[in-house]
């Protein structure tokens, strides 16, 4: 949202606590959720605006043009959705939607707007979803609830949340950003920042290498163009279920290693947030989160920057926690193996028991298997072979 220009809001520096994720619990296999039921359903009715994250077939690249070859810069194929959801659209859009309201006597939602700027690449943008929305819409939505009064900035506007403002530039490497930050930050003033860069710096094997050196170049420049300001920088998202999923996630995991003592060494007003959490089903392809996978990355920005700008307040809301879930819905438009088979679309996922009885749980999907079977029965006294269809599930792991 764009407001006149106001005063900076200082920003304490304070620790209040850890970023603990709470510990999942429920039945081994649980029941299909209720229509509208799940806060982080990514399975719309048939046709339902805003919520398809396979797009059309021959849907235009938003590619730059100087990195046309960048696999970080489109959605992926189309893939059908489910077409037996009635999730509520609505319901849906904002995973934190059911937060309790604030209370209106709140001083801080009454305080001077503090201004974020989402700086990153696609993901910063929102690609992946049909509704370009990203972490950003959940991610305002939960700092408006906890009493912040908060504007986003930045020079491009995506998705159709409250704020849709951000510095998000698909198919950007980091020396692309350190190019025109000054710039961005000269004319948006943040307050605080959201980096996420570095995911478009691992397509090529000339700039992973680099990738680390220029990420320290970049945090120097905001530091110097913002003293005050609190930074906040991601170790990014993971690798999709694609084939080439194992040379990504080893860049991307070398990468993510050097990221916290680059951050720790530029000062205590820039923190690391870790978003590697993100990875395998929660990304629609190679690279870009599916609508489950930006919840998570919204509530990991929110679990960082709590103790930051809420010293001495007590913690803020924590309602829909995503990794709490034991059901949730993944569009997945891009992918190998088994989930090519049987996973892609828009389907409802599972934490179950890896096997009978074990404690270890991982996301899996229930496969409807037929087989046909030879069945002897007596008529007449006489033995008569019959074949019958017999229908079992088969789960199927994502990762």
């Amino acid at each position: 949202m764009r407001r006149p220009v106001i005063a900076l809001v200082s920003l304490a520096a304070a620790a209040l606590g850890s970023l603990g994720i709470p510990a999942a619990a429920s039945a081994d296999t649980p029941a299909p959720p209720a229509a509208g039921a799940s806060e982080f359903s990514e399975l719309p009715a048939a046709g339902a605006p805003g919520f398809s994250e396979t797009p059309a077939a021959g849907a235009a690249s938003d590619t730059d043009p100087a990195s046309s070859s960048d696999p970080a810069s489109s959605a992926g194929p189309a893939s059908s959705a489910d077409p037996a959801s009635d999730t509520d659209p609505a319901s849906s859009a904002d995973p934190a939607s059911d937060a309790g309201p604030t209370s209106s006597a709140d001083p801080v939602s009454s305080a001077a707007p503090i201004r974020v700027m989402p700086l990153g690449d696609s993901i910063t943008y929102g690609l992946g979803p049909a509704v370009e929305n990203g972490y950003r819409t959940d991610l305002y939505g939960r700092l408006t609830r906890a009493g912040l009064n908060v504007d986003f900035v930045g020079g491009v506007r995506s998705g159709d949340g409250a704020d849709p403002d951000n510095e998000g530039h698909p198919g950007w490497t980091i020396e692309q950003m350190s190019a025109q930050v000054d710039r961005w930050i000269a004319e948006a003033r943040p307050d605080v920042v959201l980096l996420h860069a570095g995911t478009n710096d691992m397509r090529a094997s000339a700039t992973v290498p680099t990738a680390p050196a220029a990420l320290s170049t970049l945090l120097d420049q905001i530091a110097a163009d913002l003293p005050q300001a609190q930074v906040f920088v991601a170790q990014i998202t993971g690798a999709g279920t694609t084939a080439n999923r194992p040379m990504w996630k080893r860049r991307i995991d070398s990468y993510n290693a050097r990221i916290p003592a680059i951050v720790e060494s530029k000062g205590p007003h820039f923190h690391v947030v870790d978003q590697t959490g993100v990875e395998g089903i929660d990304l629609t392809d190679i690279v870009h989160p599916n609508t489950f996978g930006y919840a998570k990355m919204a509530w990991n920005w929110y679990q960082a920057m709590m103790p930051i700008l809420d010293p001495g307040r007590g913690a803020w809301p924590e309602t829909a926690n995503p990794y709490a879930l034991t059901v949730a819905q993944r569009c997945i438009g891009q992918s190998s193996g088994d989930i090519a088979t049987y996973g892609l679309g828009c389907h409802t996922w599972y934490r179950r028991p890896e096997t009978t009885g074990s404690t270890v749980r991982t996301w899996q999907l229930p496969v409807p298997v037929t087989k046909r079977v030879k069945v002897v029965r007596t008529l007449d006294g006489k033995p008569v072979a019959t074949t019958v269809k017999v229908t079992t599930t088969r789960w199927i792991e994502g990762y």
